[in-house]
């Protein structure tokens, strides 16, 4: 994958029956601890952000095969040191 709001995969392995991703840190604050801190973000700003995950959706969507994350939280969202959303994990 090859787009600059999601995080690089830098590599896999197994260990006990169970596989790992190592990935690209991402600096910056995810958005549910930026909710739990700042409280409701204007309407505007989170409609911008929807639309970057729109984005990010529809590169991963457009793979071949398609690319389902399955685990689309606040949590995996990362606002990076410029303010643009980035999917991790």
């Amino acid at each position: 994958l090859d787009h600059r709001q999601i995080a690089k995969v830098l590599g896999n392995f197994s260990e006990d029956g169970r596989d790992y991703l190592m990935m690209q840190y991402i600096k910056g604050q995810d958005l549910r601890q930026l909710v739990k801190q700042q409280g409701l973000q204007p309407e505007l700003k989170v409609i911008d952000w929807a639309l970057e995950i729109v984005d990010i959706l529809s590169y991963l969507h457009a793979q071949s095969p398609p690319v389902i994350h399955r685990d689309l939280t606040p949590d995996n969202l990362v606002l990076d040191q410029n303010g643009a959303v980035v999917l991790i994990d």
